[in-house]
């Protein structure tokens, strides 16, 4: 069948919107010829000079819909898996094709969940169970390393730890000390914390290597995995929950911060909690109203901060040249960064606060359709930030995210398992009081799809969805007018079972259906 992804309701503002993303992540790309092989990645929005694991990962987000060499980056990082089971962050190629350098950014602790979080992705676009089988031992030592290794493991805590970065970033708070020799080293000097979005990561890693030791049937490894994810998430919140969101950094070495009330301090890595699974409904909430708090209360274009509060000095100590910094209110310390936002408007559209999703998505396109460009950070002004002379106008990583909040949160199409086979739909069109919308999501290295056709007739008080494609099975989680419920679901014309849910002051009907070969019609009062 001669399909591509692609969403038609005739609004240019929700029609245009994936084509725009694809159009700058295409131009994110990078390709090296390594020991006898083509690596392909997607590299990080500040600079093309590297490949990161980690920022290809956050990216296939966006690029599994089209892409058609999903695996050669992630199995070159696999190769190059080092004897204790860490991975490098980077390779950097310079000059002749023998020139690639191997990095690991020594005060980051998130890399070992990135690859769990890239294989699981990738198999699902290309359904290769042959390769996924074959990379989980790997995994696995990934995992142990983090909860093993003394520089990454908090015996006290029973959490994952890091130094005293900015939340997920590198830059380390180094006060009157020039930066440390090597690549962020740790030494004895280095001042150590729990930060809730590496465990928040882990956990969402151990989710999946129990996912798909499961498919493999594998019910001892599925277990053991679930369990560490349980125990895990539970440690989280007793550690890192302050009663309205996660705390920023909890300092297992006192430091002392002039300036600024750490309790207060907002990190990025809040919305991605949510997505991974560690709150509860009321604490995604609490976290979510915490934005719109901020965003009613500080000066800046949008509330996507990469940390609020922000530090009010240089955190990284002296600068090591005139092209990036983090002085208070740019780039990691205190920027606007949309893949904030998108993370946060996925959590929106799953928690109850769709309008406020809605809001944040269009909010973004009107930016990216007026300049034409998406950067990793902006200034409070909105005026673009530049973390290096290098930086990009294509920036994937923000792009990436809204892009996930747009296909899983408004379309609201999710992979529950590979190719689209079982699927969750959650179409949210009723917010944006489109009628008549055509979705089509697909996989092109593996030409799976799926796709439905919705109508909504207010007038008859019916909504009609109309889906095919790869998929045997699907759960649906749909979206109501306000203060209605679904009084009956028809397929083909016989009635179904149904169960009408309300999420915050949001009403939705949700049913199951093992076979997709007919319409679906949803009568509601």
């Amino acid at each position: 069948m001669n399909t591509e992804t692609k969403i038609k309701t005739g609004n240019p503002v929700f029609d245009n919107f994936y084509p725009r993303i694809k159009t700058f992540l295409m131009n994110d790309t990078k390709t090296y010829f390594i020991d006898g092989s083509i690596v392909t990645g997607y590299h990080p929005p500040d600079g093309d000079r590297n490949l990161w694991l980690r920022d290809h990962a956050h990216q296939v987000k966006a690029y599994k819909y089209w892409e058609t060499d999903m695996k050669s980056l992630v199995n070159y990082f696999l190769k190059k898996q080092l004897p204790d089971g860490s991975y490098y962050d980077l390779i950097q190629k310079e000059g002749g094709n023998s020139n690639i350098k191997h990095m690991r950014v020594d005060n980051e602790a998130d890399v070992e969940y990135h690859a769990v979080d890239a294989v699981h992705k990738i198999w699902q676009a290309t359904g290769d169970d042959e390769w996924m089988v074959s990379c989980l031992e790997q995994l696995e030592k990934g995992l142990n390393y983090s909860m093993t290794d003394p520089k990454r493991w908090s015996v006290e805590y029973k959490l994952v730890k890091r130094p005293f970065t900015i939340d997920t970033w590198d830059f380390e708070y180094l006060p009157n000390q020039k930066p440390k020799p090597g690549f962020r080293a740790i030494d004895e000097k280095t001042r150590f914390c729990v930060m809730h979005g590496d465990n928040s990561g882990f956990y969402m890693a151990c989710r999946l290597l129990a996912k798909m030791f499961d498919y493999t049937c594998n019910v001892n490894k599925r277990d053991y995995w679930n369990d560490k994810a349980e125990t895990l998430k539970n440690q989280i919140n007793k550690v890192c929950w302050n009663g309205r969101f996660y705390t920023h950094q909890v300092h297992i070495d006192p430091v002392d911060v002039p300036g600024v009330d750490e309790s207060e301090q907002l990190s990025l890595s809040n919305p991605y909690d949510i997505n991974r699974g560690i709150t509860s409904h009321e604490q995604a909430i609490s976290i979510i109203k915490e934005y719109q708090k901020r965003r009613g209360t500080v000066d800046s274009f949008a509330e996507w901060f990469s940390i609020e509060p922000f530090f009010p000095f240089e955190f990284g100590g002296e600068k090591s040249g005139p092209w990036w910094s983090t002085d208070g209110g740019n780039y990691v310390n205190g920027g606007i960064m949309p893949l904030v936002g998108g993370e946060l408007a996925r959590a929106c559209f799953e928690h109850g606060f769709e309008e406020y999703g809605l809001n944040i998505l269009t909010r973004y396109e009107k930016m990216i359709r007026e300049t034409g460009e998406t950067h990793l950070w902006y200034h409070y002004d909105g005026t673009p930030g530049k973390s290096w002379e290098r930086s990009l106008s294509t920036g994937g990583w923000g792009a990436s995210a809204m892009l996930y909040a747009f296909m899983e949160g408004l379309v609201g199409i999710k992979d529950d398992e590979k190719l689209f086979r079982k699927v969750s739909v959650s179409p949210r069109w009723v917010i944006t009081g489109e009628k008549n919308v055509k979705a089509m999501l697909k996989y092109e290295v593996s030409g799976e799809w799926f796709s439905y056709h919705f109508t909504h007739n207010p007038g008859r008080k019916e909504i009609v969805i109309d889906c095919s494609g790869s998929g045997a099975s699907a759960s649906f989680h749909v979206l109501l007018p306000n203060d209605t419920k679904s009084n009956a679901v028809f397929v083909e014309g016989e009635k179904i079972a149904l169960s009408n849910k309300k999420i915050e002051e949001s009403n939705y009907v949700d049913f199951h259906l093992d076979d997709l070969s007919g319409k679906i019609s949803i009568k509601y009062n």
